[in-house]
This record gives structure tokens, C-alpha cells and sequence, in this order.
């Protein structure tokens, strides 16, 4: 590369300012004051030596060097007397005219900057932003209020404008963990429901599903998953997606989290949002393969089930024990073959027996980052509840057999005596496919239904016609049993995924 040229006399300033032939010259940068190099030649073939280099006759000079930060210092001295000049920018730059192109690019950048400055000089709050509003014109946007999002509008000055989050956003059903009519309290097994619309994983031994309210201000609601087994293992949480209500996503960017999480003890928990690429709404539900391997991506041998999942986010949490803490978010783009979505919390490391793991306000939705969580009233959430799980019995009661009369579901005696009966029964809602029903006798230890006129238990209770509207129950009666005698019975029906 071509060297600049720097040319100069030199001079003295003993009694004005006066040539110095053959004064001694040196040069050094100015970045660290050391000798610099320097050349006679543009090619920098021949260097020149320092010390020892000097002005001609007449008191000229001239060198070659490259253009460096800061430039050079240039020192003269003739006797005496020396002087030294600063910052002199030596290099090719100097040899070309002001391009307009570059003129006009300095123009524009220094007007930016500009308006730039006169917009952080007018941000008044945490949150505030500054918009295009037109060609090299911005305009301010004011923070918006807590839990709304930018919407894009053209009539707005800013093209954008703040706007509340739009309703039913939230796709998880009973996010809230409001919703528990199994009652679920005692240790239950790897693999099987507990809130409405979620099921624990475990992996090894039953672990225990409670409720937890009030926990604090806009947390009337929590699941807490507790560590029953002397022997210490992981555990977690997890909900399917039917497919009808996720596949809508494909390709799309979507933010899922755990508002609010805590641990008893001190530890790490694990987030992951599995696609399905199976058979739609078919999902193998025991999501791990190992508990205890650490990869967590996609493949065989691995900490998920390979056949039929992806990996498409997992994130780790470090949890203070007995803390409140902020879930971490899981921001990804949903792959185009996906039928259903899995999502699962868990403890990433073995915890010992009686360890709680909290959680609240479950959120997956479209967008690029997690809003403040859907609250939906318990009516909406329990209805939504009720197309996978419904019972008869009052909303407090664990079904069970012989727990009470209350809310029992009543039939009529149609053919006095030991004779077949039977009584259709209507759902007030379609449940997602066709139910699988037990019955609970309301009054003694068994499932079949109970004669309140005679207070015996008919016998050969089944079901028949069962469809995703109702079903029809069936049973023999007891010898005792007259036409138009009431019969009582309680029921589950059960369509999870």
C-alpha cells in the first residue's frame, strides 16, 4: 500500500522564525511516543534511519510514512534550540478531493445525530421510544401502561400505538390452576392427572398434587407438586394442547412461561416446550426418556422421548429456596409439523422427600415476548375444563365411592324387580371425543347404583352408546325396586389428552 508524503522546512523560533539548515529531524508517534517508521521511497522500500536524520542545506525535509492514529510528533533541532510540532496527520487520505457522495453521507449522519439528541433530551419516562413518522422525522410514543402491547396503526403519528392485549390469548387451559375437581391432595402416580388439564411426571415413586390460594396480591392460585418418597427423585408438571387449538401456530413465534415459580430448597427447575409431530392429539404423554441425562435437545438416548417429539425450547431456572420468583421465558419460532404441543416444568436435579415445587400462571402465546398473564374468570376456565373432565359430585368432593348423596345423579326405575334398566344421560356440553365413564355407588363401597326409595344397591352397572354428548347407563335392579323408584349414582367422565 502507498505511503503519504509529509514535507516541511525546518525551523527555529530563537529570534523569530528562522530556517535551520542541516537541522537534526525526528519523528515519533503519537500514540506512545516511540521512533516511527519512516521512508524516503512512497513504496517504503528504503527506510530512514533515526537518529540521524537531518534537513538539506535550505533547511528541507520530507518523509514517507503510513497514517496512523493520533499522527506523529516532528522534532527539530539545530543546537540549542529545538521545537517540536504535534498531531500531524500524515497519509494517502490527504491527497484526495471531498467526494460528494461522502460529503452528503456527513451531512445525513451529523442531522441524525441531531435528532437523535434532541430525542433522548426529551424522554421523560422509563419505557418511552422514538418512532419514524415520516422521511428523517421522528416522533416520541410515550410508555404505554403495564400489560399492553404495540399494535401497528397507520393512522397513528407514530405508526404504532399501545393498545390492551388482545382477549383468549392465553392457550393453556387453566393456566390459573383454579380448576381441581379431582380434589387432588394425596400422592398420585407417575403419569396421571391432577389440576384440571395437568398431569404429574415423576421418576421413580407417586408424588402429591395440591392447591395453594392467596398466595400473594394477584396470586389467588398456585399448584404445588410435593416430593412424597423417603427417596429422593425429580419430579414435574406438564399439559398437552389439543391440536385444534395450537396448530394454528405453525411458523409462528410464541412466548410460553410460569408467572410466578417457587422451591422449597434451593435448586435449579427445567421449562420445555415439545412439539408433536405424531399423530394428532395421539400424544405419548410421558414425555422423559432419562431423567437423569443433561441433553436435552432432540435424538435418541437423550433426556426426552425421541420417537414423535422436538425440543423446540428448554430453559433453566436458579430458584432461592421458599422464594417468589418470576418464571424465565421460553421465546421461540413453532416449526411447520407440528399437531400438538407439550408443556413441562420440573425439577432438573433429585429432590428429597417433602420438597414443594410451586407454580402459577402458565402462559403460552403468540408473541414475541411473554405478556402479563391471562387471568380468566373460574366459570370461563372451568367450562373449558369440562370438555376434557366433569363429574357429579359437589365441586370440593374427591370422587370417590361412598362419599354422599349430594349432587348424585338421579334415574327412575322403569320395570319393578331384578329387571334391566337403563337411563340416558346428556352432557350439557360435547366433551372432546367419547368419554371414559366410572361410576361410584353415593352410599356404600362400590360402583353400582343405589336404591334411595329401598336403600339397596342395584347390580350389572355398565355403559352403553357412550358418545361425546352423553352416554347411556345401564343396571340391574334389586329385587325390592318398584316402577318409578329413584336410583342414584355418581360418575366421572374423562377425555384428556
Amino acid at each position: 500500500m502507498p505511503l503519504g508524503v509529509y514535507n516541511s522546512a525546518a525551523f527555529t523560533t530563537a529570534s523569530g522564525v528562522a530556517v535551520a539548515p542541516n537541522a537534526d529531524v525526528e519523528v515519533r508517534r503519537e500514540s506512545d511516543s516511540g521512533l516511527a517508521s519512516i521512508y524516503s521511497d512512497r513504496a517504503g522500500a528504503s527506510p530512514i534511519t533515526q537518529p540521524g536524520f537531518q534537513a538539506d542545506s535550505l533547511g528541507r525535509f520530507d518523509f514517507y510514512a503510513a497514517g496512523i492514529s493520533g499522527g506523529y510528533q516532528v522534532k527539530v533541532t539545530k543546537g540549542a534550540e529545538t521545537q517540536t510540532v504535534r498531531y500531524q496527520a500524515v497519509g494517502t487520505a490527504k491527497e484526495f478531493d471531498a467526494d460528494p457522495f461522502w460529503a452528503a453521507v456527513w451531512a445525513a449522519a451529523t442531522a441524525a445525530a441531531a435528532r437523535l439528541a434532541l430525542g433522548f433530551a426529551a424522554i421523560a419516562a422509563k419505557g418511552d421510544s422514538w418512532w419514524g413518522s415520516a422521511a428523517d422525522t421522528i416522533v416520541k410514543l410515550a410508555v404505554g401502561a403495564n400489560g399492553t402491547i404495540l399494535m401497528a396503526d397507520s393512522t397513528a403519528a407514530a405508526g404504532v400505538r399501545w393498545e390492551t392485549a388482545p382477549p383468549h390469548r392465553n392457550l393453556i387451559i387453566n393456566g390459573s390452576f383454579a380448576v381441581n375437581q379431582r380434589v387432588s391432595t394425596a400422592a398420585g402416580a407417575d403419569d396421571t392427572y391432577g389440576h384440571d388439564r395437568w398431569y404429574r411426571l415423576s421418576q421413580a415413586n407417586p408424588i402429591a398434587v395440591s392447591d395453594l390460594a392467596d398466595v400473594e396480591n394477584g396470586l389467588p392460585f398456585m399448584a404445588r407438586l410435593t416430593q412424597s418418597n423417603a427417596a429422593a427423585q425429580r419430579m414435574g408438571y406438564a399439559q398437552i394442547i389439543e391440536g385444534r387449538n395450537c396448530k394454528h401456530l405453525r411458523g409462528k413465534a410464541v412466548s410460553f412461561r410460569f408467572g410466578r415459580v417457587r422451591l422449597s430448597t434451593s435448586a435449579n427447575v427445567r421449562y420445555a416446550l415439545l412439539e408433536w409431530t405424531g399423530t394428532e392429539d395421539a400424544v405419548t404423554s410421558d414425555v422423559v426418556n432419562d431423567w437423569a441425562s443433561a441433553d436435552y435437545t432432540d435424538g435418541a438416548a437423550k433426556f426426552f422421548v425421541d420417537t414423535g417429539f422436538l425440543p423446540n425450547g428448554v430453559a433453566q431456572q436458579v430458584l432461592t429456596a421458599a422464594t417468589l420468583a418470576d418464571g424465565v421465558e421460553i421465546n421461540v419460532t413453532l416449526g411447520s409439523t407440528f399437531n400438538n404441543l407439550v408443556l413441562f416444568a420440573w425439577t432438573e436435579a433429585t429432590v428429597a422427600q417433602n420438597v414443594t415445587l410451586d407454580l402459577g400462571k402458565a402462559q403460552l402465546e403468540q408473541s414475541l415476548k411473554a405478556t402479563e398473564f391471562e387471568a380468566l374468570g373460574f366459570d370461563a376456565e372451568s367450562e373449558s375444563c369440562e370438555r376434557y373432565y366433569r363429574k357429579t359430585f359437589p365441586y370440593a368432593t374427591a370422587p370417590a365411592q361412598n362419599a354422599g348423596t349430594t349432587d348424585q345423579y338421579g334415574m327412575q326405575v322403569q320395570i319393578a324387580g331384578t329387571s334391566s334398566q337403563f337411563h340416558r344421560i346428556p352432557f350439557p356440553k360435547r366433551m372432546r371425543v367419547a368419554p371414559t365413564i366410572i361410576t361410584y355407588n353415593p352410599s356404600a363401597a362400590n360402583a353400582q347404583p343405589r336404591n334411595q326409595s329401598t336403600g339397596v344397591d342395584g347390580s350389572g352397572v355398565g355403559q352403553v352408546d357412550v358418545a361425546p354428548h352423553g352416554f347411556t347407563m345401564l343396571w340391574t335392579g334389586d329385587a325390592g325396586a318398584l316402577a318409578a323408584h329413584r336410583m342414584g349414582i355418581h360418575w366421572t367422565a374423562a377425555a384428556e389428552l
